[in-house]
């Protein structure tokens, strides 16, 4: 079984930088058994990047999906996310709600548990929010509510690829980088997404309701992260390390944006 001390261990031969600015996906039961759970896990994440910006995926975009059990697309979406992560479930028949404090994330226990931690806050997107914690985290999470698209260049999805950052997958696929819905739309600013049907009233940490603007669905279909997968390793420097039972990669944000800036063809 995994430790604390163990998971500290893999990150420091990582080669990684402790004070880097990092966004982690993860899969908890790729990661396998770690004494005391995904606490631990989340423990260890937090004191190796103390000094950097450790960010968290807070994804909510089960909000706008219609909830109806018998149709072949909430059926699929319900055997997909498990108990408690379809959040059109708790909105049925009413307008949904995104309280920034309290609305679980639809994708995992990872990050619902980091977005839960003293001092971690959480940007105000009510479908692809991000939770941070380190140094310049407010101002990272700073001006998503006055972006259109979930992933547009005010929001903290851009600020990875300005602030230098790196990916970071703890068992999880490749084809669930959500920085590459950003790519799609910073390369095709012209392709406009379809507006999100379904209006959400947004929250801030204090119970006030937040303005913002009509939003639209992100870019990118499934056809574009699976050439992400295929891309070859030095697209964006992508390199491996054990983390706990799982293989772990990482990948360069720049270099990310930089390949299929290269390759906009991959991108249709």
């Amino acid at each position: 079984m995994h430790d604390f001390q163990s998971l500290i261990h893999d990150l420091e031969n990582s080669g990684v930088a402790p004070d880097s600015v990092v966004i982690i996906h993860s899969s908890m039961k790729r990661i396998g058994r770690v004494d005391g759970g995904a606490d631990t896990v989340i423990d260890a994440l937090m004191e190796y990047f103390k000094n950097g910006l450790l960010v968290m995926p807070a994804l909510t975009y089960t909000l706008f999906h219609d909830y109806a059990p018998d149709a072949p697309g909430c059926i699929k979406c319900l055997a997909d996310y498990p108990a408690g992560h379809c959040l059109a479930k708790d909105f049925y028949g009413k307008t949904p709600e995104f309280h920034v404090n309290s609305t679980p994330v639809c994708i995992g226990l990872l990050p619902e548990i980091f977005r839960k931690r003293p001092q971690v806050v959480r940007s105000l997107n009510p479908s692809h929010s991000v939770a941070a914690y380190g140094k310049r985290s407010e101002e990272f999470i700073a001006g998503h509510e006055k972006s259109i698209t979930p992933c547009g260049k005010l929001s903290p999805w851009y600020k990875l690829y300005e602030y230098g950052g790196k990916i970071i997958h703890l068992g999880s696929p490749l084809t669930s980088t959500t920085f590459m819905h950003g790519v799609c739309e910073w390369l095709n600013p012209d392709d406009l997404t379809p507006l999100i049907p379904n209006p959400v009233k947004v929250f801030d940490r204090f119970e006030n309701p937040v303005v913002t603007p009509a939003l639209r669905i992100t870019a990118g279909s499934a056809n574009v992260f699976d050439r992400l997968a295929g891309a070859p390793e030095n697209a964006a420097e992508m390199r491996n390390f054990k983390f706990a039972d799982t293989v772990a990669a990482v990948l360069d944000c720049r270099k990310l944006l930089q390949y299929f800036e290269k390759n906009k063809n991959l991108l249709n």
